[in-house]
């Protein structure tokens, strides 16, 4: 399995049974002491493998984040954790909703640890409170009717 962020500090995983991937980008959002001493722990007895994607596994999960409009809720650790599950055909530990979509967008399967995971896969757009026009990219007034532009599952 890949570990994110999330999966790593959140979890009970038993780092002594099974075998598991995670990016040197996850390792440095690990703020807590205990849970880097957890993982460096694992690193050194040969059950975590610290791994970077290959960059095309990698520029195919962004253009799925993109599709989805997951894009700007993902770290690049949870780019390069998503690329790994993608590139080696393994699921993915995460409690990220945006990790779970965009995972689920490319077919790579996920895990949870405290929360449920996502019911549906999402697709995000920007719509308007006002008038109801869609945008593509993220922007903060209409320029049709001045309200509040929001981000909204498509329908």
């Amino acid at each position: 399995m890949v570990l994110d962020s999330s999966g790593v500090m959140r979890s009970s995983v038993n780092f002594m049974n099974g075998y598991f991937l995670t990016s040197a980008s996850v390792l440095s959002e690990l703020a807590s002491e205990r849970v880097r001493d957890a993982v460096e722990f694992g690193i050194r007895i040969g059950r975590i493998s610290i791994k970077e994607p290959g960059a095309a596994f990698r520029a195919r999960v962004e253009e799925a984040a993109a599709n989805t409009g997951d894009g700007e809720a993902l770290s690049g650790a949870d780019l390069d954790v998503l690329a790994l599950a993608l590139e080696h055909g393994i699921p993915i530990v995460s409690d990220d909703y945006a990790v779970q979509n965009t995972a689920a967008e490319l077919g790579v399967e996920y895990k949870t640890t405290l929360h449920d995971g996502i019911r549906k896969r999402v697709v995000w757009v920007f719509r308007c409170s006002g008038c109801s026009r869609e945008y593509d990219a993220k922007v903060k007034t209409c320029s049709v009717c001045g309200s509040q532009v929001r981000k909204s599952s498509k329908r």
